[in-house]
């Protein structure tokens, strides 16, 4: 089984593919083959391009700007266009077949000759950096393709077989950020339906859940509307396991906009109360140091002494009911209400009614 064959290609294959292709393999080691090339090739790369490369401990050296014939000697697997000159001029037609993947980052060459170039060029490498982890994710199913499997990627789980999309460019946008376990799920659904989604960062996740709790699920722009509608809509009756029990998820609507229904009387009372209790010591304390009379002293020592029983169990009385009471929520949704752990019978009962 070969390995699968990576092409980047931007304008004049100095700067943008360069770089992109020299992080690709510092990921990806020998378990691709990234390659690099130009629709208007240069002659030399950008002067900027081995420095941004440095501040990453990377490095193009041997590299040059190539044309696409000279860089497609062999089958291409995955071609990803950075920006819009390489979509419009590059050939639909390359060896291989090969799936297409287009990223919108603007030609930072043409900052040159202004106190911007730099930050142009690490602009550009940050995107590329962003978006990177989707071509890594693709991998697998390309190494698939390439060996006439027939096998979606990462896993058997996936539903869509994204050997066999449509050869279109894919211009990824971001459908937006979840926990990572909610992204595994909507990504599932929406290949489901045949739409290619990916989950940025979900190793970084795993590894760093405490860091980074939240992840972004990206799809195809032209899908944007048809995902978002999917993700929306409500499971009907006969589906079973749709969605988790959670304490942050309507169990009638199952959408997570949830919130905290107003304290109670009671509550509040309770609340006001505990405070008091807590702040009960110290203003105590303070009566006894500002006041000079020693017999007024004494018979604050008194008071304390007699009242510290009561207010150990007074205070923790209070504090136990604080912490222990089901606060009701309310949907924000569809105005459902529930109090505390009673949601799913509640939304039974009313289903039955």
């Amino acid at each position: 089984m070969s390995e699968p064959c990576i092409l980047f290609v931007c304008t004049g294959n100095a700067g943008r593919s360069q770089i992109a292709a020299a992080m690709l393999r510092s990921r990806v080691g020998k378990t691709a083959q990234v390659i690099s090339a130009g629709v208007r090739p240069w002659e030399r790369l950008h002067p900027m391009t081995e420095p941004t490369l440095a501040r990453r401990s990377l490095s193009a050296a041997g590299e040059h700007p190539k044309s696409i014939e000279d860089a497609c000697d062999r089958a291409i697997d995955l071609v990803v266009t950075i920006g819009d000159i390489a979509e419009k001029e590059l050939p639909r037609e390359l060896p291989g077949g090969p799936q297409w993947v287009h990223w919108d980052i603007a030609d930072p060459a043409d900052f040159d000759g202004t106190n911007k170039s730099e930050a142009a060029f690490e602009d550009a490498a940050k995107s590329i950096e962003e978006f990177l982890p989707v071509i890594v994710q693709m991998i697998p199913s390309l190494v698939h393709a390439a060996s006439d499997d027939v096998l979606p990627i990462r896993s058997q789980s996936h539903v869509l077989d994204y050997s066999k999309l449509d050869q279109e460019p894919l211009e990824l946008v971001r459908l937006g950020r979840m926990r990572l376990f909610e992204a595994e799920m909507a990504r599932a659904k929406l290949e489901s339906e045949g739409i290619a989604c990916f989950v940025r960062d979900a190793n970084v996740a795993v590894a760093h859940s405490l860091l980074f709790n939240e992840v972004p699920l990206l799809v195809d722009k032209k899908h944007l509307d048809r995902a978002r509608a999917i993700l929306d809509r409500l499971p009907s009756d006969d589906e079973e396991g749709e969605y988790v029990d959670e304490p942050w998820r309507c169990p009638k609507c199952h959408r997570k906009s949830v919130e905290f229904q107003p304290l109670t009387r009671g509550l509040w009372i309770g609340r006001v109360a505990c405070v008091t209790l807590l702040l009960l010591p110290l203003v105590m304390g303070m009566a006894r140091l500002l006041i000079g009379s020693d017999q007024i002293r004494r018979s604050i020592d008194r008071l304390c002494d007699a009242a510290l029983l009561p207010w150990l169990v007074g205070t923790m009385v209070l504090i136990s009911v604080q912490i222990f009471a089901r606060r009701g929520k309310r949907c924000k949704e569809c105005g459902h209400q529930w109090n505390g752990d009673d949601a799913g019978n509640t939304a039974a009962r009313e289903d039955a009614a």
